[in-house]
């Protein structure tokens, strides 16, 4: 019986075993599970910042246009542009969307931004996912005194794919007020 070599058994570690089907499954089925219910959360969590960072941007410009009307005791007018340059209509009664808008002194009274006239700022409000619609057309028109141009108050609501939704008033004193939907 010398000659019969006997075969050697190896016991593995329980450290150095890997994973069983049974285990896999398990696990992956719970991941599964979790992402489901993160991935909803996850939708409105995007949704609200998309509202917040257009309506932070809406407010920045109102106060800003508020602000150089009374500072500088002249009439300044906001628009919505598509070129950068020139106020896309002058419109004062439609819904339209604005996703930039350009400020300026409107030292002629004829809410025309033209040469002779001082470009005060210019505003994006192209956030992504994020729609602005001024329901008063394609102009806003601030007093010297701070006070809005126009019959009654107009709104800029704020809304996204998602549903959310948010709005911006601004009453005829040039103040404005957030809303929610």
């Amino acid at each position: 019986m010398e000659g019969i070599v006997r075969p050697v058994r190896f016991e593995v570690p329980l450290r150095l075993r890997g994973f069983s089907l049974y285990e896999l499954v398990v696990t992956l089925a719970i991941a599964s599970i979790l992402i489901f219910i993160a991935v909803p959360g996850l939708n409105t969590l995007i949704s609200d910042a998309q509202v917040s960072s257009a309506k932070s941007a809406l407010l920045t410009m109102l106060a800003r246009a508020r602000t150089e009307a009374v500072d500088k005791r002249q009439r300044v007018a906001l628009c919505r542009t598509e070129d950068n340059v020139s106020c896309a209509s002058y419109s004062k009664s439609s819904k339209q969307q604005w996703q930039y808008a350009i400020l300026f002194l409107d030292s002629d009274y004829n809410n025309v931004f033209d040469n002779s006239e001082r470009l005060l700022g210019w505003f994006d409000l192209d956030i992504q996912g994020a729609e602005v619609i001024w329901n008063r057309g394609d102009m806003l028109i601030y007093d010297s005194d701070g006070t809005v141009r126009g019959g009654s108050n107009g709104t800029f609501k704020i809304s996204t794919s998602e549903g959310e939704q948010a709005g911006v008033v601004v009453s005829l004193t040039g103040r404005y007020r957030v809303t929610s939907y």
